[in-house]
């Protein structure tokens, strides 16, 4: 009988290993812009930039919320500075999934009652699998915004 368990086991688990050694996992790492990716004129800073203070709050202190959904395992920053955008791109990397109903916290935490980017909030987030990026960045030019969400829209 443990021979037929264990064979069964072997079975069904081996094509699921297989699988799983041909994905790539990904990471906020993954995401993050190199040099090469900013237009002339761009440079990265050190200094987190929001325009608004709630995406800076949920970086800074993450684990505020984490009675929400868990805390990350990781979380970056990279800010730009450049002749006609500004600001900072927030990567927060989580142990699981983000659930659905963390995404809409997010929408609240971020935009309020109008549940989307406003001029007062002009921040923009993607969520993908365990993933959270944020894009605080503004000004004249979407140049690096587009950059970055080509990015990470293609990955």
């Amino acid at each position: 009988m443990k021979r037929i368990l264990l064979i069964l086991v072997l079975v069904i688990l081996a094509p699921l290993i297989a699988l799983a050694e041909g994905v790539e996992e990904k990471t906020a790492k993954s995401y993050r812009l190199e040099i090469s990716d900013l237009p002339n004129g761009y440079r990265f800073v050190d200094k987190v930039m929001c325009r608004s203070i709630q995406p800076s709050i949920y970086y800074e202190d993450p684990e505020l919320y984490n009675f929400i959904f868990s805390s990350p395992v990781e979380k970056s920053h990279q800010s730009i500075e450049g002749p006609g955008e500004k600001g900072s791109i927030l990567y927060f990397q989580y142990k699981n999934n983000v659930p659905k109903n963390f995404v809409t916290f997010l929408r609240g935490l971020f935009y309020g009652e109008e549940n989307k980017p406003t001029k007062l909030h002009p921040e923009e987030f993607k969520v993908k699998d365990n993933l959270v990026v944020v894009w605080c960045l503004y000004g004249s030019k979407n140049e690096v915004k587009s950059i970055s969400k080509n990015k990470v829209k293609n990955l």
